[in-house]
């Protein structure tokens, strides 16, 4: 038997030979000088084994490997010794026409392509054995991959014993694989409960430690957590959390801090948490919905996949897409939106517009080095994928690297930032650097093109690989505007030589200075009649003296007055804003199909009430702190003309107003869930 070792640039670093012995042979070899694994540089070394009898050559065999280290150390992870911040995508391993299986590795190998064109780093392989050609292109082309072991429902015996069967079959199977740097046992508790069982916990700690035995070469994730489950012992300290944007927007944003400032929050509060402290923060999982043009997934025969008619029995059916264009049609989606490319469109420029937000708030967390979207691919009805299932790109496909990349700059302003014309306009701009480059006396370059503005904001002397930093402020007074507009804070950060690293963008409303109110006179009362009275509205006492009546109420009052012929904006504040009986109904979205955070949807808003201003059909993040936290039930398609701003969700289910005009008596009234009461203070 002969053995040889062959480096990546193709010389002979080993050969050897020896008698075959019975039990098997085992070379130990020291190759210096090793050339490291890395995703750059996915350098491999070959190793090959032939047999020999006195007639010559009976068999041989080959595969790869290399070398590379990976560790998790006071809250940073190590690739070879390096700062790495994971920049990975939940990869669900699903196939469009073959399910779990590759259809060929032309597929597996142009994947991995544009994961690596969309500036991710690593593929969490999510509960399946992957592939050998999965690993096979990770290996070649420079891709990390996170493995996990499949799951069960219940904890038995024989779960337990197949369980860890599998993993040590996995480890065993896919050692040589540099591209794999974590295992995990279990996600999400799923077929043990770790909330409420000792043992369960237990057997999860023990096959934690476990594992690390059979492969301490890599890291090892005990549970991958989400509420109400938690860590136990972990190489990784790692969380999934979805929240719908804009809408809650704020709830990601207190959750992110108070996680980076208390590490241990995620783990058990049993008194079993192993912690050494300074285990690495990871979200792995997050991630907002984009609907994809199911064009690309029709077959030869012009039909839909299968799992169209799937999803009816989840939440009310809202993730089953079988007649979402007609639903779009029905909801006269079209009058908003123009083509129903144009709406696809939209949906998935929302989903960017989400991940942005959240990606960047990340990244101002120094104690935050990683994250994993969900999802790399859509899977059947779920669509946040950053591909759909047939591997197409979404609308933002150009643009993702801005934001999912090793050194980005960003502000610390709101996604899109409000302001009149001569307001004080400040920001202070943040640099994450985790790539090898120099970034030392690096500068960010800033412009808003469209006025003139600009400069330039010098970077600290020394940034280290890993450091997040605060570089400076923007400063700039809003320019005279006769007209609302959009525009665009642009910022590039460049080395000490002025090469470009990174270009990012954040958009302003601009407004004119505030106008003066029409001669129209309001009839409001109470706290919300002296708030209108504060921004300069006329407001009278008699409902007689005036054209429109605003309130928070609908009441004895404003009933009678409206069916004899009055005009009623309700600004409603809550679930009782319409009392019992009438065909409306206000209902609260937190706790409801329409809370959003799981099968996410989108706010839309008819031209009418969009005229001459510089908003988009979609409610996007213009509307920070007035995404309506109610909705109004009792509109159908037949009446869609007078949902003037609405709210769909999943698959455009269950679609709702969250403004909406209706006849009453003589008179008319017009309802809308927007906060604009709390706004007008």
């Amino acid at each position: 038997m002969t053995c040889n070792v062959t480096s990546p640039d193709g010389h002979d670093t080993y050969h050897t030979s020896a008698a075959v012995h019975p039990d098997g042979n085992t070379f130990d070899m020291e190759i210096p000088d090793a050339q490291l694994w890395d995703v750059d540089s996915p350098r491999l070394y070959k190793t090959g084994v032939k047999l020999h009898d006195v007639n010559g050559q009976v068999d041989a065999a080959g595969d790869t490997f290399g070398f590379r280290s990976i560790d998790a150390e006071d809250g940073a992870l190590l690739l070879n010794g390096r700062p790495l911040y994971l920049l990975g995508a939940l990869d669900q391993d699903y196939y469009l026409g073959s399910i779990y299986t590759p259809p060929s590795d032309d597929l597996l190998r142009e994947q991995i392509l544009k994961a690596k064109e969309l500036g991710l780093n690593l593929l969490r392989c999510h509960i399946k054995v992957p592939d050998p050609r999965y690993l096979y292109w990770a290996d070649r082309l420079g891709l990390l991959v996170w493995t996990e072991l499949p799951n069960w429902n219940t904890l038995t015996e024989e779960a337990k014993r197949r369980g860890r069967e599998t993993l040590a079959g996995l480890i065993e199977r896919d050692f040589n694989h540099p591209s794999i740097i974590i295992w995990t046992v279990i996600n999400e508790a799923w077929g043990v409960d770790i909330p409420n069982d000792q043992e369960h916990r237990q057997w999860t700690g023990e096959t934690y430690r476990w594992a690390k035995t059979l492969d301490p070469t890599r890291l090892v994730v005990d549970n991958s957590a989400c509420p109400p489950n938690f860590h136990l012992e972990s190489d990784i300290n790692d969380y999934h959390l979805y929240k719908a944007m804009p809408d809650h927007q704020g709830e990601w944003v207190a959750w992110t801090s108070t996680w980076a400032a208390h590490p241990e929050s995620t783990y058990s509060l049993h008194g079993d948490a192993v912690r050494r402290g300074g285990e690495p923060m990871v979200l792995s999982e997050f991630g907002n919905w984009g609907l994809p043009d199911h064009a690309n997934l029709v077959d030869e025969r012009g039909e839909h996949p299968w799992w169209f008619d799937t999803g009816r029995e989840r939440s009310g059916g809202i993730v089953e897409p079988r007649g979402v264009e007609d639903r779009w049609l029905e909801w006269g989606m079209d009058e908003v939106f123009g083509s129903y490319e144009d709406f696809i469109s939209h949906s998935q420029d929302a989903q960017f517009d989400g991940m942005k937000f959240e990606i960047e708030d990340m990244r101002r967390h120094q104690a935050i080095v990683g994250y994993v979207i969900t999802e790399f691919t859509d899977l059947h009805w779920e669509c946040n994928g950053l591909l759909d299932m047939a591997r197409m790109p979404k609308s933002y496909h150009h643009r993702l690297k801005e934001i999912n990349e090793l050194d980005v700059t960003f502000a610390l302003c709101p996604p899109v930032h409000r302001l009149r014309s001569g307001e004080h306009f400040s920001t202070q701009v943040v640099v994450s650097h985790y790539s090898h480059l120099n970034l030392d006396d690096c500068r960010v370059r800033w412009t808003v093109p469209d006025f003139g503005l600009g400069g330039a904001l010098d970077g600290p002397r020394n940034l280290a690989a890993g450091q997040v930093a605060e570089i400076g402020s923007v400063d700039f007074g809003a320019p005279p505007v006769g007209a609302p507009v959009r525009a665009c804070l642009h910022l590039w950060l460049e080395d000490r030589w002025g090469r470009s690293i990174n270009h990012n963008s954040h958009e302003l409303l601009l407004w004119p200075e505030r106008p003066e109110p029409g001669p129209a006179r309001l009839w409001a009362r109470g706290s919300l009649g002296q708030a209108l009275e504060g921004i300069g509205w006329s407001v009278e006492d008699d409902p007689d003296a005036v054209g429109i009546a605003v309130t928070q109420t609908w009441d004895d009052d404003v009933d009678r007055w409206v069916r004899a012929g009055g005009r009623a904006l309700l600004l409603a504040g809550g679930e009782d804003a319409l009392p019992a009986g009438l065909a409306l109904r206000v209902q609260r979205r937190t706790g409801s199909m329409w809370e959003g955070d799981w099968a996410q949807g989108m706010g839309w808003l008819r031209p009418a009430l969009t005229e001459g201003l510089p908003l988009r059909p979609r409610m996007d993040f213009s509307f920070s702190g007035l995404t309506p936290e109610e909705i109004v039930l009792g509109y159908a398609p037949a009446d869609h003309r007078d949902v003037l701003a609405g709210f769909y969700v999943g698959w455009v289910r269950s679609t709702v107003a969250t403004v909406g005009a209706f006849s009453h008596g003589s008179g008319a009234g017009m309802i809308c869930t927007l906060p604009l009461a709390k706004a007008c203070g």
